[in-house]
């Protein structure tokens, strides 16, 4: 009987070994469309605490019905709207960065002066391991979602906003 259930154990745990997906086994190699222009931005505003990234992905595509829906890009995870125009496909994000709780907190012994602070925002991990200069694209074609991965994003100067 115990070896009988050992044996049960070890066909189990094989098993469930062989059925994991890695990252790479996720992301599609080849897709139905080509990124011709790919840059991100880092922007400082004129306001204390205001500042961001905007993230710009041109292309073109081959296939129809395709739709952009989500992108990681810098540890966070984004709802994004492509433009379609013939086969030509603009993507443009903005992201605002959140300003740190130093300036953004009233700090007091007396909990009624620290009404009115911001609630705390979380933060929530990604699932891919990506570089500064990465992102993973998630896309749907007809109904079925797909990640592209995006190396080698280029960094354009900062840009400061009197």
């Amino acid at each position: 009987m115990y070896k009988i259930s050992l044996l049960f154990v070890l066909i189990l745990t094989t098993f469930s070994l062989t059925q994991c997906k890695s990252q790479d086994s996720v992301i599609q190699k080849k897709v139905p469309f080509t990124i011709t222009e790919k840059t991100y931005q880092h922007w400082v505003g004129g306001k204390e605490g205001s500042s961001g990234t905007n993230l710009v992905l041109r292309g073109k595509y081959d296939l129809s019905p395709l739709h952009f829906d989500t992108i990681f890009f810098q540890n966070r995870e984004e709802k994004i709207v492509a433009e379609f125009n013939s086969n030509i496909f603009n993507i443009f994000l903005r992201i605002a960065t959140i300003d740190s709780d130093k300036a953004r907190l009233k700090m007091s012994k007396d909990p009624k002066d620290e009404f009115g602070n911001p609630v705390p925002v979380k933060t929530k991990n990604i699932p891919f391991d990506l570089k500064e200069d990465e992102a993973v694209l998630l896309y749907n074609v007809k109904g079925k979602e797909y990640y592209y991965k995006i190396s080698g994003i280029k960094k354009l100067e900062t840009v400061y906003y009197p």
